[in-house]
């Protein structure tokens, strides 16, 4: 069996995906502790073993149209004055 921290030092998921430690540590956790998991590896750049994919249906949603999104922020934001006599400043 291969110690958790040798494996996680690894840049791929390969040395993970025959890791019965890890593999066991990810399964007692709930699926919050899961996701977090997966994050870390994702994160640190390790490829996900497939004992770490998420089984679930899980889908993203593309965001590309909101590229062209604009706002009147400029427009609706109060001066000093305003905030002055709202707030009772000076």
């Amino acid at each position: 069996m291969m110690n958790t921290m040798d494996t996680m030092s690894c840049s791929t998921g390969a040395a993970l995906e025959s890791n019965d430690e890890a593999r066991l540590y990810f399964l007692k956790g709930n699926r919050h502790t899961r996701a977090a998991y997966r994050r870390a590896l994702r994160d640190a750049g390790v490829e996900l073993p497939s004992w770490v994919a998420d089984k679930r249906n899980v889908t993203t949603k593309d965001c590309d149209h909101f590229s062209n999104v604009t706002t009147k922020a400029a427009e609706i934001a109060p001066s000093d004055d305003d905030l002055n006599a709202l707030y009772g400043g000076q």
